[in-house]
């Protein structure tokens, strides 16, 4: 009698099982998942019987699956997503449904709910929170034998819940699938409010002259339009965006994020590998750079090689080459083509250096008159002077350029002279990213930074940056590294003028901050990536960073100082040639007394 029972037990679990793994091994194939766990809460005898038949059934279907009567927290899966399929026939699963949703990174996986053909899904899920980015699918029977996908998913845990109807498996065809991607179904948060952290200060200040701020600002009002979502603004007094504390806590705006006081925040995070732990950062929205600032320098550098710096050594070389070639062209040709005059008797070594410094002159721009109008000296001629009209020009503009720019004369010029010269005292934000950069980093330059010049003084570090720059009018061994674009905010507020160290920099990205493991974070990612596919997003950072006025280039005046090693030049080719007149007059003095006394003598003789 028992085997009896047992024997219709299986059969009839066979003929319920059919569809089930059917529907569930195109399930698995569509979404390529490796780990198929199936979750049962029930752990009776005649259940058994049934999961033996399924796992059965998905072997031959060459499935590996697992059974699991009891909701863990250890199911992973090491390769792909895992798929999760709860075996349901009524709405009594309700408690077991949210056990099993308890596991951890539940987003993370496919999850697969059978109901069967009298059962409500309403019913079945009312005051069940499924996560936004939870890829959760319904599999129910409805007529002619057509098995029914349903996505469903709740933009919050308050908010009604949202079916799309995934596709369809029957006996006859292949299922069909959604053509639109996850977030092109899933795309509206149905004006979920947002309590966003931002500095109202700053916002007033950027407002109408942009800026960082302002940008960031704009990105998130466009996002709130596109994905429809409520803005509720914290404005943050908080000093800085937060660094990690001894005692594993954060404070200012990453500590807000952490301990889920807000839900996001536009103060432009820098992206640092501890803040990834705390908070989801977005797609990268604003690279800039961290420079070092110093006290201006009251001294320039003079460098008397500066009218060598309009062209590089290639270039020079070939104006060199250019000059000889034409020169030995046209010596040649003098040569050749007039028999039985000057040039000819000259000889082909004379000719060449009389058209080596004839050349020469038409390259310093001063004419001088060959006498020769062949047509091949013509066309030499010609060449010349269309090569000395391009570099004549280029070169005047770019030494004219290099004299105007008056570069300060700097201790150092990069992070490793500045800890060769070690007299300076280098000081940054007290809650600034870069101490977690510092310490965490692998560049071995930057890491000595740290260790000598910021370790040791971390409590005296300054508690705003225009106390930061402060120190450094205050000090000309005094070193603060920040962003150049708040110095020219805050600069009609210093008592000096500071330089930056063009060489000595630190590039940072910064980036839209959400709390951790927001479920939102995949939607907000596609959208930043759909406006920078559309342009938006550059559109944007160019109006930002440049504006839309036109400002006026102060006028520079060049100094003495400048023209120093022109003038110089000048005056060693003055005395070169007085020097050079007064050694042929003498030498040719010397050459007239002793013809006079060689007539003489003669004279004499006879």
């Amino acid at each position: 009698m028992f085997l009896n029972i047992l024997m219709l037990s299986l059969l009839f679990a066979s003929c319920l099982a059919h569809n089930f793994v059917e529907v569930l091994t195109a399930v698995q194939s569509h979404f390529r998942s490796g780990c198929v766990f199936l979750l049962h809460e029930e752990n009776s005898f005649l259940r058994t019987a049934a999961i033996v038949n399924d796992l059965k059934s998905l072997r031959r279907k060459h499935i590996q699956a697992t059974a699991l009567f009891k909701a863990t927290n250890t199911l992973e899966c090491q390769h792909n997503r895992p798929l999760y399929v709860i075996r349901s026939t009524s709405a009594k699963y309700k408690t077991s449904i949210k056990s099993f949703l308890n596991i951890g990174r539940q987003s993370y996986a496919i999850w697969l709910l059978f109901l069967d053909k009298n059962s409500h899904l309403g019913t079945v899920l009312s005051n069940i929170n499924i996560p936004f980015d939870c890829e959760f699918l319904v599999a129910q029977e409805a007529d002619d034998h057509v098995v029914v996908l349903t996505e469903v998913y709740r933009v919050s845990p308050s908010l009604p819940l949202q079916t799309y109807r995934f596709g369809e498996w029957t006996y006859r065809e292949r299922p069909n699938w959604p053509t639109l991607s996850f977030y092109q179904r899933r795309n509206n948060l149905q004006g979920l409010l947002f309590r966003t952290v931002f500095s109202e200060k700053l916002l007033k200040d950027n407002f109408n002259s942009g800026g960082r701020d302002y940008f960031f600002y704009r990105v998130w009002v466009i996002l709130s339009n596109v994905m429809n979502f409520t803005i509720e603004y914290l404005p943050s007094e908080i000093n800085g965006n937060g660094v990690l504390l001894d005692n594993g806590s954060w404070n200012g705006v990453v500590g807000i994020l952490q301990r889920r006081e807000a839900d996001a925040s536009i103060e432009s995070l820098t992206m640092t590998s501890l803040r990834w732990n705390v908070v989801d950062l977005l797609s990268p929205l604003w690279v800039d750079r961290k420079y070092m600032f110093i006290k201006a320098a009251t001294e320039f550098e003079l460098s008397w090689l500066s009218i060598f710096y309009p062209f590089n050594c290639p270039l020079w070389f070939a104006l060199i080459a250019s000059i000889l070639l034409l020169s030995t062209c046209l010596g040649i040709i003098c040569q050749i083509c007039h028999r039985n005059t000057e040039f000819r008797r000259n000889g082909l070594l004379q000719n060449i250096c009389n058209s080596l410094f004839f050349i020469f002159s038409v390259f310093c721009g001063q004419g001088e008159k060959l006498g020769l109008t062949t047509t091949s000296i013509m066309v030499v001629c010609v060449s010349t002077d269309l090569l000395v009209v391009v570099l004549l020009a280029s070169y005047s503009a770019s030494l004219m350029s290099y004299l105007i720019v008056r570069r300060p004369r700097l201790p150092f010029r990069t992070f490793s002279e500045f800890l060769a010269d070690g007299t300076f005292t280098l000081g940054v934000h007290r809650f600034s990213s870069l101490l977690s950069f510092f310490e965490t980093t692998e560049d071995p330059v930057i890491n000595q930074l740290y260790l000598s010049h910021i370790a040791p003084h971390k409590d005296t570090l300054p508690m705003s940056h225009l106390e930061g720059y402060t120190r450094v009018c205050s000090s000309h061994k005094y070193v603060y590294i920040h962003f150049l674009e708040f110095l020219e905010d805050k600069r009609n507020k210093l008592k000096c003028e500071l330089t930056i160290v063009p060489g000595a920099f630190l590039t940072v990205t910064k980036s839209i901050a959400l709390i951790r493991n927001s479920s939102y974070r995949g939607l907000f990612r596609y959208s930043l990536t759909k406006l920078r596919r559309n342009g938006i997003l550059q559109q944007l950072l160019y109006v930002t960073k440049h504006g839309n006025e036109v400002q006026e280039t102060p006028l520079i005046s060049m100094d003495m100082t400048s023209l120093a090693p022109i003038f110089t030049v000048l005056a060693f080719g003055l005395v070169a040639t007085i020097l050079s007149i007064s050694l042929e007059f003498a030498i040719h003095k010397c050459k007239k007394q002793k013809q006079t006394s060689y007539r003489m003598g003669n004279d004499w003789v006879l």
